[in-house]
């Protein structure tokens, strides 16, 4: 059974994360969906899974740049890839990132949500 709420949408958005105890690394988003993440950094071998993180990058909003920040953890490390989980409804932040959707996203157990480009 896939655990992935939504689809993957491939990005190569710079992120930040700021890993607990560890302070802060650079990195680039791989892929997102509404339920996590997965990043490409060269400092993946400081972090271990389980590490709790904040995930933070830009996103532009029409013609307006938002920072976004994002709770979750580690749930992967292979090679310089991170597999995050998050630890919220991710469904405005993935719109954000892909405006042009225009489809409905299956989630498991919560029906379907319907994405429009409100612009």
């Amino acid at each position: 059974m896939n655990h992935r709420m939504g689809k993957r949408i491939e990005t190569t958005h710079p992120v930040v994360l700021d890993v607990s105890g560890l302070g802060r690394m650079e990195g680039r988003l791989k892929n997102i969906s509404l339920s996590g993440a997965a990043v490409v950094c060269e400092d993946v071998h400081l972090l271990d899974t389980y590490l709790p993180l904040n995930l933070s990058f830009q996103i532009m909003d029409g013609r307006q740049t938002s920072d976004m920040i994002v709770e979750g953890f580690v749930v992967r490390l292979k090679g310089e890839l991170i597999g995050i989980m998050f630890m919220q409804d991710m469904i405005g932040l993935v719109q954000r990132l892909r405006p042009d959707v225009e489809e409905k996203w299956p989630r498991e157990g919560f029906g379907d949500y319907v994405y429009s480009n409100s612009h």
